[in-house]
């Protein structure tokens, strides 16, 4: 990896923003934008699962809906029809709002940034990465006793949640939360974080380095002067 990418404002940016389900992260991001908080125009909501709930979200906020089944389909062939339907769109990112398809190498080929060394895919995950990896992130948490967990959004790399970090925020773990309370409480982390952290994205200048002492893997580092 390049010891340092950077990234700067050139105008207001275009999202495409893939979900699966109900649609929570998504309607985050749309109150977000609707309330002038987030510089960014989403030109789409990409579903794989007909009638989702996010696709009721996307009809309330005037956003079109591009729904590709993957119901029946392979991978690659599901990822084709995807890449079709983004080839007719303009946008400058893809927004992960619990979309639940992983994605093969050759699609993330498509969006990568050499500058980055990552894709043009921004992800949400709900724990403190590097911990808790994959799926069921808050069950890993309590399984794990930890008494801090949280939400982490990050570019999407080549390898399982390894992409640069752009945000984390925390979250305590009660001894009497559940896998459903601590899912219910991290949500609302995760919403907060997600549209933050996409604004800065889109209206700050920001650079994908490692630490200057301690290397390893590379992390968003914003410039917040100019803004101060």
């Amino acid at each position: 990896m390049s010891a340092q990418t950077t990234e700067r404002k050139a105008g207001r940016k275009a999202v495409v923003v893939l979900a699966s389900g109900r649609g929570s992260n998504f309607r985050s991001l749309c109150e977000a934008r609707a309330r002038g908080r987030l510089p960014a125009d989403i030109k789409a909501l990409l579903t794989n699962v007909e009638g989702a709930g996010a696709c009721d979200v996307a009809r309330e906020f005037g956003i079109p809906v591009v729904t590709v089944p993957s119901k029946g389909l392979g991978r690659e062939e599901h990822e084709q029809r995807v890449l079709a339907e983004l080839a007719r769109l303009e946008f400058d990112w893809i927004v992960l709002a619990g979309y639940m398809r992983l994605f093969s190498e050759s699609f993330i080929r498509r969006f990568w940034d050499e500058r980055l060394q990552a894709a043009r895919i921004l992800n949400v995950h709900p724990s403190l990465l590097p911990a808790f990896p994959g799926k069921d992130g808050y069950a890993q948490a309590l399984s794990h006793g930890v008494k801090l967990t949280g939400a982490t959004v990050h570019l999407v790399g080549a390898g399982l949640d390894d992409g640069p970090i752009v945000a984390q925020a925390t979250l305590a773990v009660r001894d009497d939360d559940t896998v459903a309370t601590l899912e219910r409480r991290g949500l609302e982390v995760e919403h907060a974080l997600y549209a933050e952290a996409l604004r800065e994205l889109v209206e700050l200048p920001w650079a994908v380095k490692p630490h200057p002492e301690a290397g390893g893997r590379p992390r968003v580092v914003f410039d917040r002067r100019e803004h101060a």
